[in-house]
């Protein structure tokens, strides 16, 4: 599985300084051009302590919007699921999908009636599609390669719509197999997301670690 170094990550939460509002404004033009360390990151959260903090919430939401302008303009997007599957193998507490749900009836879906649903949707005007299914293996290994390209089929080639999915974290060999050209090929893009714990009493994948190993590419 990809990993969090987790010690490093906590000891730099450790840090409690609280910065300058001209060190906001250094980090918030860095920030313009590329991804923040995690010290960077951990300052702007120690910046809610600030005496001057509505002056900085200020910069940093004026930063976001110019960001986000610059990248998507003044586009609005609308995102809407198609839940494949509920079926997982993961023990999260957090989440009513986990393994040990008894009283969860486990449903997963065939090609036609996710269809059914992508069509509907696209119809209503949503331009994002999001195919979910749980820490499924069969889902990621067989369903979701195919999905991926028949919902991009179904779109068309629009400029404006995206497939993306959410499940688990996947190998390395399983994130190359959806890269490859048969997938990539079409002006549809893909996204991956991921929401994950990664604190220990909240997340356990038992039945996972023996099998989900990786080798970085």
């Amino acid at each position: 599985m990809y990993k969090i170094d987790r010690e490093r990550f906590l000891d730099l939460t450790e840090n409690h300084d609280i910065p300058t509002v001209p060190q906001v404004e250094a980090i918030l033009e860095e920030a313009e051009s590329e991804s923040l360390s995690y010290a960077k990151l951990n300052s702007l959260v120690n910046a809610i302590h600030s005496t001057e903090f509505q002056a900085i919430r200020d910069k940093v939401l004026a930063k976001s919007e110019f960001v986000r302008r610059k990248i998507y303009g003044g586009l609005v997007v609308s995102m809407a699921p198609v839940e494949v599957t509920n079926r997982c193998a993961s023990d999260c507490n957090f989440c009513g999908w986990r393994s040990d749900n008894n009283e969860m009836r486990r449903i997963s879906l065939d090609e036609r009636l996710i269809v059914v649903q992508v069509e509907y949707l696209l119809a209503k005007g949503f331009q994002h599609i999001e195919l979910v299914g749980g820490d499924d293996v069969k889902f990621v290994r067989d369903q979701l390669p195919v999905l991926v390209q028949r919902v991009r089929q179904i779109m068309g080639g629009s400029l404006a719509n995206r497939v993306l999915f959410c499940t688990m974290a996947l190998t390395s060999r399983h994130y190359r197999s959806l890269k490859n050209p048969a997938l990539t090929a079409s002006s549809c893009g893909r996204r991956l997301m991921t929401m994950k714990s990664i604190t220990p009493t909240l997340r356990r994948v038992p039945r996972l670690a023996a099998s989900m190993t990786t080798t970085r590419s």
